[in-house]
């Protein structure tokens, strides 16, 4: 075992020791689903491949039990080689892959030593990156937010008019991640939101697609970031040089550094994520709502701030 693997699985280790409910609920529990992680050394050679959690049935004759002593958290850990032919499908792969053992489903993931690198002493890339896609396959599976290619946004409106609204919902998103602990402030900024929300929905209809990808990768990244958000209170949105920003800044970085495609989909990382860390203000309940034909993360926000009242001067009800 070379010391990136013993890295590897002390992360996995740590991870681990987090109960379910401080990272979604009880309904997910990644401790339970088979894991399969494969090392990656210089020209494209894998040196070993670790199954955790191994379905009893599944066999090789290259398949080791390994130790499992140092690690408080693992206790189903195997090991086999890179020319191990019953894992040669999972040889080629760039990141991650999906796959079955025994009927399991099963996270195919790929490391390296650039995997651990530390970024500001907010977490290691392995553990985030294996989160986010572990519950998109182990999870999300039956989730129907994504069916039919519903969260991309066909002719994204790259206007004036657009970004004005959009500036607006930023800096109103940024005040209420300021005010999650004063619920009635928390509800009337969320009122606001909703406002210029629904008016970008009547003009570009196309745009409900948004929640979708919020929801699928909003909750994926709170996930992700949950061990981390349990230590920081800092909202996490990236720039180019990896450091804190709010949403407003994000958006103005987007503009003036011409990125204008972040915003078609994949600013619905943090926007889901912020979304997320509203409702757990605002509902012990949300993550039990979720699923197939069940509503996204914008529309359990609505019906939790706006009124019958407020409702029927806005544009009905979005997904």
């Amino acid at each position: 075992m070379t010391l990136v693997d013993r890295v590897m699985l002390n992360e996995l280790d740590a991870l681990f020791s987090f109960p379910p409910q401080d990272i979604w609920n009880n309904q997910y529990v990644l401790q339970d689903h088979p894991i399969v992680l494969v090392s990656k050394k210089k020209w494209n050679i894998y040196s070993t491949i670790f199954i955790v959690n191994k379905p009893d049935n599944y066999d090789s004759v290259w398949l080791k039990k390994v130790d499992t002593s140092p690690y408080q958290n693992i206790s189903n850990l195997y090991s086999t080689r890179w020319y191990d032919l019953s894992t040669l499908l999972w040889r080629f792969i760039a990141n991650f892959t999906n796959t079955m053992i025994e009927g399991k489903d099963a996270l195919v993931f790929y490391y390296s030593e650039g995997s651990f690198l530390i970024n500001d002493n907010k977490g290691a890339e392995f553990s985030q990156f294996m989160s986010h896609e572990a519950f998109h396959l182990y999870h999300q599976k039956r989730w129907h937010y994504d069916q039919n290619g519903n969260e991309f946004i066909a002719q994204y409106p790259h206007n004036h008019e657009h970004y004005q609204l959009l500036a607006r919902e930023m800096t109103l998103l940024d005040q209420a991640l300021d005010n999650l602990s004063d619920k009635n402030v928390l509800k009337s900024t969320l009122r606001d939101w909703v406002a210029i929300r629904e008016k970008r929905y009547q003009l570009w209809p196309q745009l409900v697609a948004e929640t979708n990808s919020e929801t699928m990768e909003g909750t994926a990244t709170y996930v992700e970031l949950k061990p981390f958000l349990l230590h920081y209170d800092e909202m996490f949105v990236p720039a180019a040089n990896d450091t804190v920003l709010s949403f407003n800044d994000y958006f103005n970085w987007i503009i003036s550094s011409n990125n204008h495609h972040l915003l078609e989909r994949r600013m619905s990382y943090e926007k889901g994520l912020a979304l997320c860390l509203i409702l757990d203000q605002l509902s012990e309940t949300w993550k039990q709502t979720l699923g197939e034909n069940a509503p996204t993360l914008y529309a359990l926000i609505k019906t939790r701030v706006v009124t019958s009242e407020q409702a029927y001067q806005v544009s009905g009800t979005n997904k």
